[in-house]
C-alpha cells in the first residue's frame, strides 16, 4: 500500500488556524480506524458565525444554525477480504494490500477533523485520501465563506496550499534536467539573467541548482515584509522582487540545510528563464493541463497588468475559501494575501479532489491515467535523498 501525507493550511498570516485544507492525507492505521467512533455530528458553527434557519430557508443574522453535513464522494472499493470490526490485540487488523473500509475511514476523519476544528476554531476544511492508486474518500467540512454562506466542497473549493507550491517548481526543474536544458550541479547563475545573478560575496563555491532544491544555498531568509502583499496594486514582478529583496549569503552553499523561500523562487525564475515563459504558464502547460487539474492554480485574483502573469480566472476566484480570524466570539473574514512576487515558493491554491490526483501522480512516478508528466530520472530524484546535511 502506498500512501503520502501532505497538509496545507490557509496561508493568512493574520489567521493561521481559521481555515484548513488537508490536501493529501496519510491513511491512518487500521487500529486507529477501529477505535474511531461510529458517528460524529461534526463541528457546530458558533452562533455568531451562522444563523438559525428553518428548513430550506436562508440564514439570518440572529440565531445559531445547525451544522450542515457535507457530502463525501466514495469510489467503490473492490470486494475482498475485509477484516472484522474488532482489531486483534497484537497488531493491525488489515494487511497492507487490503482496502480500508470507507465508512470506518470517514468516521475516523469526522472525529479527528471535528475535534481539530472545534479546538482551533477552524471555519472550514477539506480532505482527500488515496490508497493503492485510487481515490478512497474526499469530503468537505464547515464553510468556505460566511457572507454569503458557502459550504466547503472538496471537489471545487480552493484553499491556499502554501509551500506545497514548491513541489510543482521542483517538477518543472527536474523536467528541464531530464530534457538536458538544466544541470543540477551547474551554478544557478548559468540560468539567470545578468541582474539576478548571485555575487560570490567572498565565498568560494557558487550556488548550484542542486543547492536550491536541498534548501542549502547559504542564504539568510526573510519573510516579514517581503513575502506577502495585502494591496495587489503594490505587487512587484517576480524579477523585480528577486532583485530588490536578495538576501545576504551567510555560509558556503551545500553545507547546511536552512529553509529558503528565496532559493525556491530563484529556482522557479531560472526554469522560467530557460523555458521563456512565466512560471504560472509553465505549470499549466506541463502539469495542470495534462492532468486535467481544473481546480488548481498558481494565479492570484488581482486586476490584469501587462507586467504580471494573467490573474486567476473569475470562475476559480469565486471558489477560493475566505481566510478567517477567530476573535474570541466569532469569525472575522480576512482579505486575500498576495504572494505572486514569490509565486514558485507558495502562490498556489487547490481543491482537495485535484490534490488527490496530484498525489497519485507522485506515487505513480510521474504518470497518471496514461499521461506522463515527468520521467524516471525525476521520479528517482524525488524518492532519493539528494544530500546529507546537518
Amino acid at each position: 500500500m502506498q500512501t503520502l501525507r501532505v497538509r496545507a493550511r490557509n496561508k493568512s498570516v493574520s489567521a493561521p488556524l481559521s481555515a484548513l485544507a488537508v490536501a493529501l492525507v496519510l491513511v491512518p492505521s487500521p487500529r486507529a480506524l477501529a477505535q474511531a467512533p461510529a458517528e460524529n455530528p461534526g463541528p457546530q458553527p458558533p452562533p455568531q458565525m451562522l444563523p438559525q434557519r428553518p428548513e430550506a430557508a436562508v440564514p439570518t443574522a440572529s440565531t445559531p444554525a445547525p451544522a450542515i453535513p457535507a457530502p463525501a464522494r466514495q469510489p467503490e472499493i473492490p470486494s475482498g477480504n475485509v477484516a472484522s470490526a474488532s482489531p486483534p490485540a497484537g497488531g493491525p487488523r488489515l494487511a497492507p494490500s487490503e482496502p480500508i473500509p470507507p465508512a470506518e475511514l470517514e468516521a475516523f476523519l469526522d472525529a479527528t477533523i471535528g475535534v481539530a476544528m472545534d479546538q482551533f476554531h477552524i471555519a472550514g476544511a477539506a480532505v482527500s485520501v488515496v490508497q493503492d492508486g485510487r481515490l478512497v474518500l474526499e469530503k468537505g467540512y464547515g464553510f468556505a465563506s460566511l457572507d454569503p454562506p458557502r459550504r466547503v466542497d472538496p471537489a471545487t473549493t480552493l484553499f491556499r496550499i502554501g509551500s506545497i507550491s514548491k513541489t510543482f517548481t521542483w517538477i518543472e526543474v527536474m523536467k528541464a534536467v531530464e530534457a538536458g536544458k538544466m544541470d543540477l550541479d551547474a551554478p544557478i547563475n548559468t540560468y539567470l539573467p545578468a541582474d539576478l545573478r548571485i555575487p560570490d560575496e567572498g565565498f568560494e563555491r557558487p550556488i548550484r541548482l542542486r543547492d536550491l532544491l536541498t534548501h542549502s544555498p547559504g542564504f539568510e531568509d526573510r519573510v516579514l515584509g517581503v513575502l506577502f502583499v495585502k494591496d495587489p496594486n503594490r505587487l512587484l514582478t517576480m524579477h523585480d522582487a528577486l532583485a530588490r529583496y536578495r538576501p545576504k549569503r551567510v555560509r558556503e552553499p551545500g553545507t547546511i540545510s536552512s529553509y529558503s523561500n528565496y532559493g525556491a523562487v530563484l529556482a522557479g525564475a531560472a526554469v522560467a528563464e530557460v523555458e521563456g515563459a512565466f512560471w504560472q504558464d509553465l505549470i499549466e502547460r506541463d502539469i495542470l493541463g495534462p492532468l486535467g487539474l481544473m481546480h488548481v492554480t498558481g494565479r492570484e485574483p488581482y486586476a490584469p497588468r501587462a507586467d504580471l502573469p494573467k490573474p486567476m480566472p473569475a470562475s476559480l476566484a469565486s471558489d477560493v475559501s475566505t481566510g478567517f480570524h477567530w476573535n474570541g466570539a466569532g469569525f472575522d473574514g480576512r482579505g486575500f494575501e498576495y504572494i505572486s512576487e514569490s509565486a514558485p515558493a507558495g502562490a498556489m491554491s487547490a481543491s482537495a479532489g485535484d490534490m488527490a490526483r496530484y498525489m497519485l501522480l507522485l506515487l505513480g512516478d510521474g504518470t497518471l491515467d496514461g499521461v506522463t508528466v515527468f520521467g524516471p530520472e525525476a521520479a528517482r530524484a524525488f524518492r532519493t535523498p539528494m544530500t546529507s546535511l546537518p
